[in-house]
């Protein structure tokens, strides 16, 4: 990543050791932060929050997508299809600079081999994207967006909630803000 800092193998690195349990996304992402450029901050930060927001449902789709999984070794490439999945899914990015800047990043990670499957896995996606996602439907970790031990869990100790628990658990927090009242004053406001 000489010149160009491709941010979407920049959210790769950052969601990487997440995939394996190691850290969490506010223990990772301020450093990655600090090697991005200052305008790409904000799709940094969007790319990483989104895709793990998203993950268990990810996670299904791109098992379905995949013929065998990625390599233990591979978490990073893992984490990139993801990235490229939220993005088709979720962002607002055009699908065509999506795929090509998530392929690119195949490339920044020193994994140029994948540059194929990548691109053949994300375009796929895009063409069957609806019939993919209605076959998917009924698949718990799809439907819910979490991981399969809680909803056993909360299936078992509220038998009948656990769907709106579920729900009201999947739903993005509203944006709230606060004065920082030691730069700002009601006064001076």
């Amino acid at each position: 990543m000489a010149d160009h800092i491709n941010v979407r193998a920049l959210a790769a690195q950052v969601l990487a050791p997440l995939l394996r349990q190691h850290g969490s996304l506010s223990s990772h992402l301020p450093d990655a932060l600090q090697h991005c450029p200052e305008q790409d901050r904000p799709l940094l930060q969007q790319l990483c929050f989104g895709t793990m927001r998203e993950l268990f449902r990810l996670q299904v789709i791109a098992a379905k997508l995949l013929q065998k999984p990625f390599q233990e070794r591979d978490y990073e490439l893992q984490a990139l299809l993801l990235v490229g999945l939220w993005q088709l899914r979720h962002s607002r990015i055009p699908a065509h600079a999506a795929l090509n800047e998530t392929v690119n990043a195949t490339e920044a990670l020193n994994h140029g081999w994948a540059r194929k499957l990548i691109n053949a896995v994300l375009r796929r996606y895009q063409r069957e994207a609806d019939q993919l996602d209605a076959s998917l439907a009924d698949e718990p970790q799809f439907r819910w967006n979490h991981p399969q031990w809680m909803i056993s869990k909360l299936q078992h100790n509220w038998p009948e909630q656990w769907q709106e628990i579920l729900a009201a658990n999947d739903q993005q927090a509203p944006m709230t803000l606060r004065v920082n009242k030691r730069l700002l004053t009601l006064e001076s406001a």
